[in-house]
């Protein structure tokens, strides 16, 4: 293997990083591969849940603020 090819294949080899330690993926035991990928796919359900509550409190107030006007007008309307 020629110089290129060996620094080729060290830059492409994946490393994960966790608590400030950067890890070699090729070192790790499988249980602590698949651990790695549960701890992040935990970490993307959590933001996309945390969006999705953001998104539905936004609807709240958009149906909120549409009943408060309609009863405001239906009040308005009875005077």
């Amino acid at each position: 293997m020629s110089k290129k090819e060996k620094e080729t294949a060290v830059d492409s080899e994946q490393t994960v990083s966790y608590k400030d330690v950067v890890y070699k993926a090729s070192e790790l035991s499988p249980i602590q591969i698949d651990n790695f990928n549960h701890m992040a796919d935990l970490k993307r359900k959590i933001d996309q849940a945390t969006f999705n509550v953001r998104q539905l409190q936004g609807g709240i107030k958009h149906f909120e603020y549409e009943l408060d006007e309609s009863l405001k007008e239906a009040k308005d309307e009875s005077e």
